[in-house]
């Protein structure tokens, strides 16, 4: 939390970068439905989103079994994604903005998609739930490679090999900070995200995610309360700072 009072700035810059992607996969769809094969992932270009939710409605979900692989691999993929944004910074930025927006683009056309066939409410009782930390943490790591960027583009009349041992350290504190995040994500994906309608209701999935994400983003940003209120910073804050 005390990284991200710091770093708000380019927290903010991955942020909007993300959302502008999905603005522009919902635009779009919504203009160009056949650029599908463009802008909608992969795997759900076949999948008729109607069929789906009504195949759901009459299983039982996945088992205990199934449900941890399939949050075994989810976080496995997330982790390899945000490393990549991280890494990515070494392009002075170029390479993370590009894909922090497509990452944004697929959301967005898929939610578009959802949303054309009337099941808006059921799109974003799926994807909120684990949605929240997933996406936050997506972000944190796109910040991180933004740290990175900023020290190949703005030194500060230090030697680049310095800058990016210095500022090297804060992505990496940014980086890290995402892992218990996507711990988070892959469990409830593997799990509430997959309960559908009748089993849970929109309502309680969504509610679900509210409350999941206030408690993400209260701590997330509770190191910027402090410094709000002149209160001391925590003990990886005194640390990490030096």
């Amino acid at each position: 939390p005390d990284v991200m009072a710091r770093e708000w700035r380019m927290f903010v810059a991955s942020f909007l970068l993300f959302w502008a992607g999905a603005g522009f996969g919902w635009i779009g769809m919504m203009f160009d439905p056949d650029a599908a094969p463009y802008l909608v992932p992969d795997q759900h270009q076949t999948l008729d989103p109607e069929k789906r939710r009504d195949e759901e409605a009459k299983t039982d979900g996945a088992g205990v079994g199934e449900q941890a692989m399939f949050t075994s691999f989810l976080f496995t993929h997330n982790i390899q994604v945000a490393f990549f944004c991280f890494a990515l910074g070494l392009t002075a930025g170029l390479g993370t903005a590009i894909l922090m927006f497509l990452n944004g683009v697929m959301l967005g056309s898929l939610a578009w998609v959802y949303t054309s066939k009337g099941m808006a409410g059921w799109f974003w009782a799926w994807i909120l739930p684990h949605g929240i930390p997933e996406i936050t943490a997506i972000v944190i790591a796109g910040a991180a490679g933004f740290v990175l960027a900023r020290a190949m583009v703005a030194p500060k009349g230090l030697s680049r090999r310095v800058a990016l041992k210095r500022e090297g350290k804060t992505a990496l504190e940014l980086l890290l900070g995402t892992l218990a995040l996507f711990v988070l994500a892959g469990f409830i994906e593997g799990t509430i995200s997959q309960i559908h309608p009748p089993r849970l209701s929109v309502l309680f999935k969504i509610s679900f995610a509210l409350i999941v994400g206030s408690g993400v983003y209260a701590y997330l940003w509770s190191g910027a309360i402090r410094q709000a209120l002149n209160l001391p910073p925590s003990l990886s804050g005194r640390t990490s700072g030096d």
